[in-house]
């Protein structure tokens, strides 16, 4: 009964047909994670780069004067720049805080008095 198993010589081709096919397949799986990857990129990664390369050089402009707004929701003015650090006044009793350049969520306009 072993023996007729051990003559069965279809069974080989039957293999060597799925292993030609199984080359086939690992590139389309090769292919497929490649656009995924592509698909990934364009639409996340490219978009966070402009967004972190605008956001840095926003607060690399900033300027003595210029009316800010923290990541903390903290309005105030610019007194004095240091190199990663700023002093703001936050209210009509020239309160100051220091906060450092990447707390810095939006600068508005020149404030006019």
């Amino acid at each position: 009964m072993l023996q007729a198993f051990a003559d069965n010589t279809p069974a080989p081709a039957v293999a060597t047909d799925a292993a030609a096919q199984g080359g086939n397949s690992g590139i389309m799986v090769l292919v497929i994670y490649a656009a995924i990857f592509a698909v990934f990129y364009f639409m996340l990664i490219a978009p966070q780069r402009k967004r972190t390369k605008k956001e840095a050089q926003m607060r690399a402009n900033v300027k003595v004067g210029d009316e800010i707004v923290t990541s903390g929701g903290i309005y105030g003015k610019v007194l004095q720049i240091k190199d990663d650090t700023l002093v703001i006044e936050v209210n009509a009793d020239k309160g100051k805080l220091r906060i450092a350049k990447w707390a810095i969520q939006e600068v508005k306009q020149l404030i006019s008095e």
